[in-house]
This record gives C-alpha cells, sequence and structure tokens, in this order.
C-alpha cells in the first residue's frame, strides 16, 4: 500500500514538473515509477506525452499503446494516441483514436476540435462540421470553434453557414487575425473582394508576417477589376519585402555542374498535382518531357493523391511530398536532390510554397501555371507565358521575374475525362439563347455581372447559368440583374458538381455561347467550353490573368470573340446570340479547331517548354 502511495506522490511531482516545462525532471520520475511499476499506466501514458513533446512520436504510439493496454477505457490516454499518430503523418490511425477518445468522454471539447480538425484535412466536410457543432455544445460560445466549423463549411461550398459561423466568430473575439483571414476567405467565395481585402488587410496589420495572409490578399486583387498590374505587382513586392527579404542572406552557393547542354534535373513544386486544373494541364508535360535530356522531379505538397497524381508520379523519377515540411526543410531537400530548375506551379495560389522558392534551393527558379501574374519574388528567376498574354509591347516592368514566350501558347488541353460528343445548338429546340460561364463563382464580381445583366435586358429571349453554390448570398446576384433590367427567370444557378464530371461536362450540352468572366479569365473552364462546341466571348485587359481568354481564343483562330473594353464584350455577345447560323457552324467546328491546334499537340508544347529550360539555364551558365 506504502508503494501505492509512494507512486501517486511521485507522479503529483512528475507532473507539477511536467507542466511547468522541467521535461528531464519529469522524465526521470516516470522512468522511476516504470523501474517500480512497468505496467504503470499514468506513467506510460504521461512518459509518451513528453516522447511527443520532445519530437519522439513514435516512442510516444508505442508508450501509450501500453497505458491504452493496462487501462483501455481512459479517453485522454486515446486522445494523446491521436496526437503521436498525427505528428508521424498516420491520419487514418490519428483519427480512430480520437473517434475512441470521443466516444468514450462526451465532455472532451479539445478532442471535439481536433478531430473536427481532422475530419476537415480528409476532405470529410460534413462529419467535421458535425463535430464542431458537437463541441458547441459543450462550449455554446467559443470562438475557436465557430472559426473552424465556418472554415469547414466554406470548404464545402456552404458558404451561408460559413458566413453565420466566421461572423459569431468574429463578433466573440474581434481581435483574431485567423478569423479575419477565414471571413477574408468566405467574402471572396462570394466574391466581394472589397471586402475580402479588408478582412486580409485587418489580419495581416495585427500579426507578425504571414506568407499564406498576403497571398490570400493578392489572389483577392486579381479577381478585383480595380486593381492594376502596377498594383499587384506591388502586393507581390510587399510579400518578398515581408518574408524573403527578413531571411540570412548567406546562403550557400549552387554546387551544380554549370555544363549548358548536359541532362537537367527539373523539379516542380505543386500542391495541386491530383485532380485540379494544375494537376490536368501539367500532365501532358510530364508524360511527353524528353528523358534523355531531363529528369523529372516532383514536390507535391498536399495531403493524399488520386488518380491524376499516379499518373504524375509514374512519370516522374522522383517524387517527395513536403506537406509536412517546414519550408527550409523542403528547401534543403530539394537543394540535397541537386535540382538545377525549380518550376513553381502556384504562384499566389492557395497553399502555395513561395517561402520554399524565397530560400533560393535550386540556381534556376521559374513561375508557371497556378496564375499567370508574377510572384514579386526577387529569388523567382522567370515566368513562362506566351505572345498573347504578352505580346511584344507589355511593359516588362510589371512583372519581378524575366518573361520568357512559349512560343504558342502557355496552355495545352487534355479534358479530365472522355467528354462526350458535341450535342446540337440547344438554342434550335429551346427557342432561346442560353449563355453560361461555369467557372468558380468567385471570379464573378460586381463589374462582370453588370455587363451580363446588359446582355439579358438586351435579350429577353435569353437566359445566363452560372455555377455557383447555392444560398442567400446569391440574393445580391439577383437583384443587380433585375435592377439593370433582367427579368428573375433569366438569371439560373446551378450548384457546383464537384469530382461529377459526367454532370459538369455534361452542363455544356444546355449552353450556347460562353461569357469568360473579368479581369480573371477562365483557363480550362474555358478550354472544356470549346471542347464541348460552345464558342466564349472573352474581355481582355491590361493584367496578365485578364489575357488568358485572348491566349485560348487566338490559337484556335477565334480572335473575332475578343473584346478590348466593355462595350465591345456586350456587343460581340449580342451579335453572336442573334446569328444562329454562326452559332450552329461554331458548334459543329469548334472542336476540331482544337485538335487542329497548338492547345491539343502536347509534343510540341512539351518542346516549347523544355526549350525555355534550356535557355534559362544556358543563360544561367554563362552568366555564373
Amino acid at each position: 500500500m506504502s508503494q501505492h502511495l509512494d507512486i501517486n506522490q511521485a507522479l503529483t511531482t512528475a507532473t507539477k514538473h511536467h507542466r511547468n516545462g522541467r521535461l528531464k525532471e519529469a522524465e526521470r520520475i516516470y522512468i522511476r515509477i516504470l523501474k517500480t511499476n512497468p505496467n504503470q499506466p499514468d506513467a506510460l501514458h504521461l512518459l509518451g506525452i513528453l516522447a511527443i513533446q520532445t519530437g519522439e512520436p513514435d516512442v510516444a504510439v508505442e508508450l501509450i499503446g501500453r497505458a491504452i493496454g493496462i487501462k483501455p477505457n481512459a479517453a485522454a490516454f486515446h486522445d494523446n494516441l491521436a496526437d503521436a499518430f498525427a505528428a508521424l503523418g498516420r491520419p487514418a490511425e490519428a483519427l480512430a483514436a480520437r473517434q475512441k477518445a470521443v466516444s468514450l468522454d462526451k465532455r472532451l471539447f479539445r478532442a471535439r476540435l481536433l478531430l473536427g480538425l481532422q475530419f476537415g484535412e480528409l476532405s470529410r466536410f460534413d462529419e467535421a462540421i458535425a463535430t464542431f457543432k458537437s463541441a458547441l455544445e459543450i462550449k455554446p460560445n467559443d470562438a475557436e470553434a465557430y472559426n473552424h466549423m465556418g472554415f469547414a463549411c466554406l470548404s464545402c461550398d456552404r458558404l451561408d453557414e460559413a458566413l453565420a459561423a466566421l461572423r459569431e466568430a468574429a463578433r466573440l473575439q474581434p481581435q483574431s487575425p485567423q478569423i479575419e483571414v477565414n471571413l477574408g476567405h468566405a467574402w471572396a467565395a462570394c466574391a466581394k473582394h472589397a471586402e475580402a481585402i479588408a478582412c486580409f488587410d485587418r489580419a495581416i496589420a495585427a500579426a507578425p508576417p504571414n506568407p499564406r495572409w498576403l497571398s490570400a490578399r493578392i489572389m483577392a486583387m486579381h479577381y478585383d477589376p480595380t486593381y492594376d498590374s502596377a498594383a499587384l505587382l506591388k502586393a507581390c513586392r510587399q510579400w518578398d519585402e515581408a518574408i524573403a527579404a527578413p531571411l540570412p542572406p548567406s546562403l550557400p552557393p549552387h554546387q551544380n555542374d554549370r555544363t549548358p547542354h548536359r541532362k537537367l534535373r527539373i523539379g516542380y513544386v505543386s500542391p495541386d498535382l491530383r485532380r485540379h486544373v494544375v494537376g490536368q494541364s501539367i500532365l501532358p508535360v510530364f508524360s511527353h518531357h524528353d528523358r534523355d535530356q531531363f529528369e523529372i522531379f516532383c514536390y507535391p505538397s498536399m495531403l493524399g493523391e488520386d488518380e491524376i497524381s499516379g499518373r504524375i508520379r509514374q512519370c516522374a523519377h522522383g517524387w517527395r511530398n513536403i506537406y509536412r515540411m517546414n519550408d527550409q526543410q523542403a528547401a534543403d531537400a530539394i537543394r540535397a536532390d541537386g535540382i538545377d530548375i525549380l518550376v513553381d506551379l502556384a504562384l499566389h495560389t492557395k497553399n502555395n510554397r513561395l517561402a520554399v522558392f524565397a530560400r533560393k534551393p535550386a540556381p534556376v527558379q521559374v513561375a508557371y501555371l497556378g496564375c499567370c501574374s508574377t510572384t514579386g519574388l526577387s529569388a523567382m528567376d522567370y515566368r513562362l507565358s506566351d505572345p498573347f498574354i504578352d505580346p511584344p509591347d507589355v511593359d516588362s516592368s510589371i512583372y519581378s521575374e524575366r518573361t520568357i514566350r512559349l512560343a504558342r501558347t502557355h496552355l495545352c488541353y487534355e479534358p479530365l475525362k472522355p467528354a462526350p460528343e458535341v450535342s446540337p445548338l440547344p438554342a434550335i429546340s429551346s427557342g432561346q439563347v442560353t449563355f453560361g460561364c461555369l467557372n468558380f463563382f468567385t471570379k464573378c464580381n460586381a463589374m462582370i455581372l453588370d455587363l451580363w445583366a446588359r446582355i439579358l435586358r438586351e435579350l429577353p429571349a435569353s437566359r445566363l447559368i452560372l455555377h455557383a453554390p447555392l444560398g442567400q448570398y446569391l440574393d445580391d446576384a439577383r437583384r443587380r440583374f433585375e435592377l439593370a433590367g433582367a427579368a428573375p427567370g433569366q438569371l439560373e444557378f446551378l450548384p457546383r458538381e464537384g469530382s461529377d464530371w459526367p454532370k459538369y461536362i455534361g452542363t455544356y450540352g444546355t449552353i450556347d455561347i460562353g461569357l469568360d468572366p473579368y479581369p480573371y479569365n477562365g483557363g480550362v473552364t474555358t478550354l472544356d467550353a470549346l471542347w464541348m462546341g460552345v464558342p466564349v466571348v472573352t474581355l481582355s485587359g491590361n493584367t496578365a490573368v485578364s489575357r488568358m481568354g485572348r491566349s485560348i481564343l487566338s490559337n484556335i483562330g477565334l480572335q473575332e470573340l475578343v473584346a478590348d473594353g466593355p462595350e465591345q464584350y456586350v456587343r460581340i455577345a449580342l451579335e453572336l446570340a442573334k446569328d444562329t447560323d454562326r452559332l450552329v457552324k461554331l458548334r459543329a467546328e469548334t472542336r476540331r479547331r482544337m485538335l487542329d491546334s497548338p492547345l491539343k499537340d502536347p509534343i510540341q508544347f512539351t518542346r516549347d517548354i523544355e526549350a525555355a529550360f534550356r535557355g534559362a539555364w544556358t543563360d544561367y551558365c554563362q552568366r555564373s
């Protein structure tokens, strides 16, 4: 009995040391207890927690697992075992352990929050939302729970619920930068970019520099027509000044062999090497790289893989997931692989790893694809473009990088999955022209909505289909159309279908004319429309993202559908809608135009990219 009391006393002393950060003293006592009683579950559990804290989660799994074998119904044991599995990058086991903890003790608030986050990481958003709601039953006024629930709602397009939860989080904790950021993301999804930028500004002003928050602000600016190229460059330069400039200047020199014509190692960094427009667009390049001249290394920064990831991985010489690495660890790993040219496929889009590029892990660094713009990074050497996105008269000073114009196009198209045959023109059977834009609704700002409303007003026997998560937030758009004189029945919102390719691609069978958003034109969405025989009218502007439509249409010989101003945009759409014979002809020939164009020539497209890489490398060798 006295021994039992001694163990309890020792546990009390050890946990006091543990709570106060005296880990070595705590560890010595836990070990002494276990020498006396090797099966003392609390000592095993607490020593396991200490192992997590000191960076040994594998040891923690073993220790806490033993504790659970002795005391299987201790909820806290399972909760901390989940922490150990999470630290090891074993999400399925972490999830199971956390679910067990919650089932054993309904009052575990922290465990419910973490369980919700784990569901979210696995894209099981409905379960995540239900879990956060159950946490709020324990602590009804917890701002963190509302914040996490709002972000989960946002991630699965439940935008009304996202806004409500995040507003409540902001009311409960008005000084939280993270809540402001998530609220900014929600406003951006609703195409309210001024509100989004205001949220990002408040967060950025209230906290140390955060690369992802700065990038989120930059992307919101790209969707807002009030910002020109100079403003975008300034914001990107601010990212560089805040994140890259404070890094240690003494980077070791690169040891890469400076032979111009040798075989090169090309590394690609992206959070989107999966079922995503980036993964879809880069796959033809991976499939056709000249393996006698180039070794391909992929650095995905993402959880999980899918069939697109698998196809890309098969094309690569090396595949190293950097999702759980911090920026310095990732940069060190890339440098250790001896990469000659490192390609960023995200720029400032969601989950980018530009802070890795800021550490210059490769001697030549290139930005491409994720967003046709600029990074602002002094460490980024080049950006890839084409003669239509960046014609010769474009002021090169609006980019921080040197621009390499690919010979024909900056995109090559391969449908995500097999597409049906082109259907007859819908207007023939319906008796009305149907316009459509199946881009993300975040591109549908007030300016472009007003132009679309004018088109519908001028053509009362027409309608417009937009892809958007359904919700009351769309009432503002409906009011804009009605105030512009469009009838309520002319505007139809269809929910985005996620991974339902047949439903998405089949929607083009109901659309006669595509309307490109502005200033952020469609990319793969425009290509999908054209592939299905739907001509797209685009508005070209003074930013690179507003000239993507010009590039695509120029590559298939439909430059007449490119407008240089809002009035011309409306006029082209109206004239096309009134010319049924022309629509029938375009419907019948557009897929063939694509097949005969550079957009469907992946071999030549890959050779053009390889020529760009070789030129950049040769230039580096000559300068070094």
